[in-house]
């Protein structure tokens, strides 16, 4: 991805999440970094979640929350403050992520090797 922001063509999306009461978009990828996209105006991204150091695998936002959570293919977990874009807490697993999701009720829950965690 250049200094502009704009995506490259080497960075695959992997997971895809939406806040419809912060109206915007997050993706994680290949790369280290998660997206904020703004749906609005040409659809261009405005900022990006920096602090893994493995390809993302997962993102979700946590409901009824200014939270979302990114994971990494290492093992790690973020759970960043959607109004700051900063990051409130990091956790890690023993084993790769593979998958997560988050229920209505916010609970987490990861693939990590053969368990669900």
């Amino acid at each position: 991805m250049g200094d502009d922001m704009t995506p490259d063509s080497a960075n695959f999306v992997r997971a895809l999440a939406g806040s419809y009461t912060r109206r915007v978009l997050f993706s994680a990828g290949f790369d280290h970094d998660a997206l904020v996209w703004s749906p609005y105006g040409g659809a261009s991204v405005v900022q990006r979640l920096v602090g893994h150091t493995s390809s993302l695998c997962g993102v979700k936002v946590v409901p009824n929350s200014p939270e979302v959570i990114t994971a990494s293919s290492d093992g790690m977990f973020k759970l960043w403050d959607i109004r700051t874009y900063k990051p409130l807490h990091a956790y890690s697993t023993p084993r790769p992520i593979s998958s997560l999701d988050i229920s209505d009720r916010g609970m987490l829950a990861a693939v990590a090797g053969p368990t669900v965690q």
